[in-house]
């Protein structure tokens, strides 16, 4: 109990420690969206009071954009990223072929990245950004190193945690051929061994909606999918086998925003009840200061930041 009482003691005598020891770590989340045709088939979604019709790629950039608004006010010294696989147009360090990284390196939410998702919305954005699914299927595992990759390039003191949010409508890539299958998973497990989560957003196949998203043939093995599903029970039928997670654009909108912050311990610390008898205990912080942020001048021109000069 000596080291919980200290522990209450340190923090209640010093009230800006909790500010000080969340502000200077960042998390880090990379977008990956499938761009097979797939994705770009149209089908009509429901939200509370209207019906739509969508293309799973279209949701997928929604969801991503809302996100990246939403740190912008709340975190906005987070660290982003975008990858597009299964794509026609090669754009990354290591040319593998059919993936797209428009933007090199990961960087804190801007309005260029919301300008760029918002252009996506619509075909013609699409072929401005040359975003359109290639008859070639893109090996899952050189998507996985190019998320490493990005991640490579960050200062890794810097970040708190390091994610991977991935839409696709794909229950079983590389079904017919083992080798990538098995390059897919290796390349997946040296993420987590990097400490890099993967969280999937699946999507109902456009093509078959009669057939549900199945996890159990590649994604169950994969990834730990979080609070919808336990991967202790991979080897039930009514786990493996679930409706379409965005059947309503407003469910996909949820769920991503539930994943978005992600739970940081703040402090580990043991609890001794009796002696030779110990609990380890992590604790969290459900409410903390909110930082005000510094204001800019911008030139109503240009809407670029001002800067003053001295001649």
């Amino acid at each position: 109990m000596d080291d919980f009482d200290a522990f209450l003691d340190e923090v209640t005598n010093d009230d800006g420690q909790l500010e000080d020891m969340m502000r200077d770590k960042k998390d880090g989340i990379i977008f990956v969206i499938d761009c097979s045709r797939d994705m770009f088939m149209e089908r009509t979604y429901s939200d509370s009071s209207t019906s739509q019709s969508l293309t799973p790629f279209q949701m997928s950039t929604r969801a991503v954009l809302s996100v990246i608004k939403n740190k912008i006010v709340s975190s906005s010294d987070d660290l982003v990223g975008l990858i597009f696989f299964n794509c026609q147009e090669t754009k990354n360090a290591t040319n593998f072929l059919n993936i797209n990284v428009p933007f090199e390196r990961m960087s804190v939410p801007s309005a260029v990245l919301i300008k760029y998702l918002k252009a996506l919305d619509t075909s013609s954005g699409c072929s401005t950004a040359n975003i359109s699914p290639s008859d070639h299927i893109c090996p899952l595992g050189n998507v996985f190193w190019t998320v490493a990759n990005l991640y490579g390039a960050v200062k890794q003191e810097s970040l708190a945690s390091k994610r991977v949010f991935f839409f696709t409508s794909n229950d079983h890539p590389h079904h017919d051929n083992p080798g990538l299958k098995k390059a897919a998973r290796t390349r997946a497990k040296d993420l987590a061994d990097f400490g890099i989560d993967l969280e999937l957003f699946n999507i109902q196949p456009a093509a078959k909606q009669s057939r549900l998203f199945d996890m159990k043939p590649f994604w169950g093995d994969l990834l730990f999918v979080g609070d919808d599903l336990d991967s202790d029970c991979l080897d039930d039928e009514s786990v493996n086998r679930f409706p379409d997670s965005t059947e309503k654009f407003e469910e996909l909108l949820a769920r991503v925003r539930r994943r978005e912050s992600k739970k940081r311990t703040l402090r580990r610390t043991t609890l001794t009840l009796v002696p030779d008898y110990q609990l380890s205990i992590r604790m969290y912080s459900v409410y903390q200061p909110s930082r005000r942020l510094p204001s800019t001048y911008i030139d109503s021109l240009t809407g670029k930041p001002v800067r003053s000069r001295v001649e």
